[in-house]
C-alpha cells in the first residue's frame, strides 16, 4: 500500500491517494479542516485501510482470510471479519444465493466483490466522526462516496469513463440529496458502467449486466 497527499491551504483541501490497495486505488478529498486536523484524519483513514488489507486481502499469505482458507480446523476470527461475514450472509439470503463470498468444496472465502463497498463505508464513518461536511471518495471508479461539495462548486464533479476504452461518456455533479429527492430511473440509467456512488444515506448501484427485458435499459436499484 502506497500513499501520497497534499494540502491546499487556500481552500482547506486535502487531496490524498492510496495505491496498491486490493489491486486498485483510492482517492480521497477532504475539505474544511485545518492542515493538522486533515492529516490526523488521513492517518486514521490509512490505518483503517491497512487493517482491512491485513484482514481481507487474499493475495497476502499472512492476511486473516488467507489463514482462514488454509486452516483445516475452526479458528477464532476478528470482530471485523465476523461483521463482514454476517453482512455477506444477509446478502446471500437476500439474493437467494447469487451473492456468495465462499466457493468450492472447501468453501474458500473471496471478498473481492464485497470489500470495496465495505471499505468505503468504513472510511465514510471515519469522516462522519471527524465532522467532515465536504468530502469525496473514489475507490477505483467502482464505489464513490460524496458529501457536501468541492470548493467553489455546488457539488462534486465526476466523469464517467468507458471501462474498456477509457473514453469519457458523461459527467456528473454529485452532492448530498435532500431526503425527499429521489432520482428518476430514466435520468440515471445511462450511467451503467459498473459504477456506484453513495451520497450520505443514499446509495445507488448501476449494474451494466442487468437490463430490463422490455426497455433494454440497465436496472437501477436503491440499496
Amino acid at each position: 500500500m502506497k500513499t501520497q497527499s497534499t494540502y491546499l491551504a487556500s481552500t482547506s483541501l486535502l487531496k490524498a491517494r492510496v495505491d496498491d490497495i486490493f489491486g486498485s486505488y483510492m482517492e480521497v478529498s477532504i475539505v474544511g479542516l485545518t492542515e493538522n486536523k486533515a492529516y490526523a484524519l488521513w492517518k486514521e483513514v490509512t490505518k483503517e485501510l491497512s487493517s482491512l488489507e491485513k484482514t481481507f486481502d487474499s493475495g497476502r499469505a499472512d492476511s486473516e482470510v488467507s489463514v482462514l482458507n488454509a486452516s483445516k480446523v475452526n479458528i477464532e476470527t476478528s470482530e471485523t471479519m465476523k461483521e463482514a461475514l454476517n453482512i455477506c450472509e444477509s446478502y446471500l439470503i437476500k439474493t437467494q444465493g447469487l451473492f456468495n463470498v465462499s466457493s468450492g468444496e472447501n468453501e474458500q472465502l473471496d471478498f473481492s466483490g464485497f470489500i470495496v463497498g465495505y471499505a468505503i463505508q468504513r472510511i465514510a464513518a471515519i469522516l462522519k466522526k471527524g465532522k467532515v461536511k465536504d468530502a469525496f471518495l473514489n475507490f477505483g471508479a467502482q464505489e464513490i462516496y460524496a458529501v457536501g461539495h468541492k470548493p467553489f462548486c455546488e457539488a462534486w464533479p465526476y466523469t464517467i469513463e468507458d471501462p474498456e476504452s477509457g473514453d469519457e461518456i458523461d459527467s456528473l455533479e454529485l452532492t448530498r440529496p435532500s431526503p425527499s429527492r429521489t432520482p428518476k430511473t430514466e435520468d440515471c440509467a445511462q450511467y451503467a458502467l459498473k459504477t456506484r456512488w453513495r451520497c450520505e444515506s443514499f446509495r445507488w448501484s448501476f449494474l451494466s449486466h442487468r437490463k430490463d427485458s422490455g426497455t433494454r435499459c440497465p436496472i437501477v436499484s436503491r440499496i
